[in-house]
């Protein structure tokens, strides 16, 4: 997955890779079990969201460095099994998410101020 996106202030665009859809009181879809990769002033983050009775998250990965605010930075994501291999601009780092869902649907959500997407690709492997 790769999106190229920008940010007003401080946050927080941000690719999501989601297991099964659940329903909220209203039988809308939801989130439930579901990767953030989110990009921000101070780098990037990755967010594991599970579910068993609720919400619950931790923070599976980060790097630090500086992202400027208001221009255009590449966040790119690979899923491997459990490994993710994360790119913002020239930085890269992995890390591993054993007991995350196979298959995942991809997208994106601005989160926590006006974000901009400029563009957004999905590429699958050959099978």
């Amino acid at each position: 997955m790769r999106t190229r996106a920008s940010f007003d202030y401080r946050v927080a665009p941000l690719i999501v890779l989601a297991g099964p859809l659940g329903e909220d009181k209203d039988s809308h879809p939801e989130y439930r079990e579901h990767i953030e990769v989110v990009i921000h002033d101070p780098g990037v983050n990755v967010w594991h969201h599970t579910w068993v009775d609720g919400p619950a998250w931790i923070k599976a990965g980060w790097c630090d460095f500086s992202l400027e605010a208001g221009i255009p930075h590449t966040l790119e994501v690979e899923k491997a099994g459990a490994q993710l291999t994360v790119g913002v601009n020239d930085h890269r780092f992995g890390c591993l998410i054993p007991e995350f869902e196979p298959k995942v649907q991809a997208g994106v959500t601005a989160c926590e101020g006006v974000n901009r997407f400029y563009e957004f690709e999905v590429q699958t492997p050959e099978n």
